[in-house]
């Protein structure tokens, strides 16, 4: 019984699915004329994450220049589950004039502080370590202040700050755990700091 509601529920969601990601590109092509990826309307960005949302809560976006083209990249945030969800929206994009679609955020060359929500991770002052997760790699951030209360901000924030380093699609395929200390305790004395994660990510091979 489980078995046959599994299978009518991915029959269901199938379609609709797929119509709401129609809704999403129609949607965006009425707007990619009118939008300064720059200086966005706030009205369009409120939008943008409405349409993305109907197709999934976890996914996000950025908006960016590069040269004469302006650049909407679609991310999982680091989530490996929705990585083929992303490439899957992303090649079935239509071709909109000016406009480059990128799928996962790519590593950039230089790192800046990212804002989620009430929380901003500047890598200026964080630390970080390493540890062995099975197939995978986990991390731990040592923050000069951790609000317990926005951990899911902080912990978005943080996959959005390590794909900045080594590209999200590195993240969604080796890192599992993502945690959080204040600066201060005992365990930071094997820390270093952020500008080191894509040398010391580099080094285990990966």
């Amino acid at each position: 019984m489980k078995r046959f509601a599994l299978v009518l529920l991915l029959v269901v969601n199938g379609p609709v699915l797929a119509g709401a990601q129609q809704e999403f590109w129609g949607w965006f092509e009425s707007v990619a004329g009118s939008l300064d990826a720059d200086s966005p309307d706030p009205v369009i960005v409120e939008d943008m994450g409405y349409w993305l949302g109907r197709i999934s809560a976890d996914l996000s976006f950025e908006l960016d220049k590069r040269g004469r083209k302006q650049v909407l990249t679609l991310s999982a945030d680091g989530r490996q589950a929705l990585v083929p969800l992303v490439d899957k929206l992303v090649g079935e994009a239509p071709q909109i004039r000016g406009w480059k679609l990128v799928s996962l955020r790519p590593r950039e060359k230089t790192l800046r502080p990212v804002t989620v929500g009430s929380i901003t991770l500047d890598p200026g002052r964080l630390h970080f370590d390493l540890y062995d997760d099975g197939p995978r790699f986990g991390v731990v951030f040592y923050l000069p202040e951790f609000d317990h209360r926005s951990v899911d901000d902080y912990r978005r924030a943080a996959m959005r700050l390590m794909s900045m380093s080594i590209g999200e699609r590195d993240v969604a395929s080796w890192i599992g755990f993502v945690d959080f200390d204040r600066q201060g305790v005992r365990d930071m004395q094997f820390s270093r700091p952020f500008a080191e994660f894509r040398e010391a990510f580099g080094r285990l091979g990966k």
